[in-house]
């Protein structure tokens, strides 16, 4: 979606633009991105916190590398350089056609390493960041008196179970947006973590740290869940034409990235609060299908680069509109990548890594209904 996007979201991360764009691209792109990796790293946070009371920290740092540290590296080594090659040949193709960009191809891939970034699995190098300071962080906590750390999850519960935790919240969020390029969540690619970037992320981290030590208060997280999803849904609009004219340059770009910070502050908590209480509503019961998906996301999150970058390649001398063109890309992501998540990750070692243990073939949406 973001080669059909006209405000080039992702700057210099993306250099392709397809010459066919929608700027309905740019809003689903701005709404997603408010909220899809703080809420990620909410749960990161919580699972965490609950390994580091099961297994302490040498269990908690072991299943992390295992299961986040491995997956970066082999994401490094072998999805990086195709995902590289696909922005060569998207780009070659705007200047010298499909048939002529193949030629780049053989010279991207003969030094792959070359100008080396986290790109794509940058949330996972974040992640051995967050764990080695959550775990630090921990260590000095329980080395202050026992009434000391009661009184700091007192704080912590009464604003969680505030009615004012949104605003609240949102106001600290709010603070550490200001200071980013984009005046919303920067991506970073490189080796060397920003510091607003780390830290703007490792807020939610830490809430969901500290919440699976107060996990009582989940279940207040459902109270008014739809209407926060709407509030969230609402601001949308203002956050997309304020950071529009952040990213423009317009004149009053002082005002709108007051106004991108305090919208993209409120939406992320709002969606925290709202999409947490939903599916603790709504999917509470187990469901074979569902756990099936988040089994697969994980590797359909990992290796959608590479087709995201090479199918919009294939076809930008295609004068079709970009919705379409989106609508295919999709279309053909989706099945390639469960299917070969079914075929060649569940039941397989791979699997064991990704999803902690190796799963049964069967697909549960296909599974025959027993005889009465």
């Amino acid at each position: 979606m973001v080669s059909y996007g006209p405000l080039r979201s992702l700057g210099e991360m993306w250099p392709y633009l397809d010459a066919n764009t929608s700027v309905i691209c740019d809003l689903a792109i701005v709404s997603i991105h408010a909220f899809r990796i703080p809420v990620f790293f909410v749960m990161a946070g919580y699972f965490s916190s609950m390994l580091y009371e099961r297994r302490g920290a040498l269990g908690l740092m072991s299943n992390r590398l295992s299961r986040i540290g491995l997956p970066f590296i082999v994401g490094l080594l072998v999805v990086y350089p195709i995902t590289r090659a696909g922005f060569v040949f998207a780009t070659s193709t705007t200047q010298v056609g499909i048939a002529g960009a193949w030629s780049s191809v053989p010279p991207a891939m003969h030094s792959p390493y070359a100008q080396a970034n986290t790109i794509r699995p940058w949330f996972l190098y974040y992640l051995l960041y967050f764990y080695v300071a959550a775990l630090l962080c921990a260590r000095l906590v329980e080395m202050l008196p026992a009434t000391v750390q009661a009184r700091g999850r007192a704080v912590f519960e009464r604003i969680t179970g505030s009615r004012w935790r949104v605003v609240l919240l949102a106001g600290l969020t709010a603070l550490t947006l200001l200071p980013m390029r984009t005046a919303s969540f920067d991506t970073s690619a490189t080796f060397m973590p920003e510091f607003p970037t780390l830290s703007a992320y490792f807020v939610f981290f830490g809430f969901g740290w500290l919440l699976y030590g107060s996990r009582g208060l989940l279940k207040t997280f459902s109270r008014f869940a739809w209407t926060q999803c709407a509030v969230a849904t609402v601001l949308f609009l203002p956050n997309f034409l304020a950071l529009r004219a952040v990213w423009s340059g317009a004149p009053y770009g002082a005002f709108a990235r007051v106004v991108a910070a305090v919208s993209g502050g409120l939406i992320v908590w709002l969606l925290v609060f709202g999409l947490l209480g939903l599916f603790l509503r709504h999917f509470e019961r187990p469901s074979a299908k569902i756990r099936y998906l988040v089994d697969a996301s994980y590797w359909l999150y990992l290796l959608h680069l590479p087709l995201a970058i090479w199918l919009p390649g294939l076809m930008s001398e295609w004068n079709a509109p970009a919705l379409l063109k989106v609508a295919i890309v999709l279309g053909v992501m989706a099945p390639t990548l469960l299917g070969s998540y079914h075929l060649f990750v569940r039941s397989t070692a791979i699997g064991a890594v990704l999803n902690g243990r190796r799963y049964p073939a069967p697909i549960p949406f296909f599974r025959p209904r027993p005889r009465s």
